[in-house]
């Protein structure tokens, strides 16, 4: 069987320790092989057991007996390739058995949630998105220049809106089969909280949601983490660079989207104990635009894609010429980033004039980071990337002219190689590498 687990927070600034360590640090050798076994049969696709015990330096016997068990859990399957000419018994096969299990990852967006299934070995069972009813984004106020207190959403609202994507929306999850539920949040998560509050949404949840998930779905596992974070943890492994003198597991992922998160991989384990994800209220102007959280001239107030496209529609607004203009039809409440792209690479005096002076500002944010953390390889995505290469180019040129040279010079900026799709990804890999607790 799986073993239960507790709530998981994944949080920027605090973790829940004695749980951590109650559930996964103090693993007896049993559980830590099966671990083992699992993950690298995971990792790798296939495996024999004399691979595994060569590879993993477990005996073969004790390979032997803790691959039958994971077959008897339904972890795994073995099956015979080809023919075997050889005398005695002919090699076999295992693999993951993608059949057993199912993980759902729910993620709050400013609008709605995105909704996605996932077996064990990561591959994407389904995906859609739901829109907010009514009654969660009644009397929020999404001006940008407009500070106001963050709504507290209603838990039934909440805890409904999940239950009905998975149970009736979702049309091949199946309560019997949920391993976990994990949950992606764009906002502060802390221990002890009452609250989460995230900025971006202009809303807050209660603590109690996730009881009462945790209650519906019989106890199960729940871990709920930052989205920057996540995204960070979907790069891990996978962004390769060409740094001297940084390895080439640490990265800062910079989230840009509503607003600015990131997450950190440091000696190739993702940073939980820093406020690293509140990275988007790093002042860049103290007398500059409030901003949500209160104080000035935070840099998210300056670069989001909300800010980014506002900025054009206000420039046009008042009298300015763009390409844009044509590439929307005439209606301007239509422009996105995907036209600002265009624009950007048709070389549009306006548009050009807006996205370099945010491709600056993100630089200075940029040198804040390696200078705090330093830390070289810099990933920036969540959403930001749909400017395209002429505008990482950008960011890339601005970077070359801020901050101390000696750290600046080699830093390596990049788009995520895992896309859209990285917050789902990291969740899913993070929750079955560090939590998936296998027993008997």
């Amino acid at each position: 069987m799986i073993g239960a687990l507790n709530i998981l927070y994944l949080t920027d600034n605090c973790f829940l320790k004695e749980k951590r360590t109650k559930y996964v640090i103090q693993q007896d050798t049993k559980d830590k092989h099966l671990k083992d076994i699992f993950l690298y049969i995971l990792k790798n696709g296939t495996a024999t057991r004399a691979t595994l015990a060569k590879t993993l330096r477990i005996s073969a016997p004790a390979v032997s007996s803790l691959v039958d068990e994971e077959i008897k859990m339904g972890l795994l399957n073995e099956y015979i390739e080809g023919k075997n000419y050889n005398v005695g018994r002919p090699p076999v096969t295992l693999k993951v058995n993608n059949s057993v299990i199912n993980i759902p990852v729910i993620i709050f967006k400013r609008s709605g949630f995105k909704f996605t299934l996932y077996d064990l070995s990561f591959n994407e069972l389904e995906t859609f998105f739901v829109p907010y009813i009514s009654d969660f984004t009644d009397g929020i106020n999404y001006d940008e220049n407009i500070v106001t207190p963050p709504k507290l959403i209603p838990t039934n609202i909440v805890v409904d809106s999940i239950i009905d994507i998975l149970d009736k929306r979702s049309k091949i999850f199946v309560k019997s089969k949920m391993n976990a539920l994990i949950i992606s949040f764009p906002g502060n998560i802390c221990e002890g909280s009452k609250f989460f509050v995230s900025i971006p949404m202009r809303a807050q949840i209660s603590y109690d949601v996730l009881e009462k998930l945790q209650k519906y779905y019989d106890n199960k596992p729940l871990l709920f983490g930052n989205d920057s974070l996540f995204y960070a943890y979907a790069e891990r492994n996978f962004n390769n660079t060409s740094l001297k003198d940084n390895k080439q597991d640490d990265l800062i992922f910079i989230n840009i989207n509503i607003g600015i998160g990131a997450g950190i991989i440091y000696n190739g384990e993702l940073v939980t104990d820093l406020i690293t994800s509140e990275i988007g209220h790093i002042t860049i102007n103290y007398n500059g635009v409030q901003c949500q959280c209160g104080s000035r001239g935070c840099l998210e107030r300056y670069i989001n894609i909300n800010i980014l496209i506002n900025e054009v529609k206000n420039e046009i607004k008042n009298g300015r010429d763009s390409e844009v203009i044509r590439l929307v039809n005439y209606n301007i409440n239509a422009l996105s980033l995907n036209e600002l792209r265009l624009a950007y690479e048709n070389n549009d005096e306006l548009v050009c004039e807006i996205i370099k002076k945010a491709a600056e500002q993100l630089a200075f944010g940029i040198s804040n980071m390696v200078s705090i953390f330093t830390i070289k390889n810099i990933i920036i995505g969540g959403g930001i990337e749909t400017l395209g290469n002429k505008f990482l180019e950008t960011v890339i040129a601005k970077s070359k002219v801020v901050g101390l040279r000696q750290l600046m010079n080699d830093i390596h900026i990049s788009y995520p190689q895992k896309g859209v799709n990285g917050e789902s990804i990291g969740a899913i890999r993070y929750y079955i590498e560090k939590y998936l607790k296998i027993d008997n």
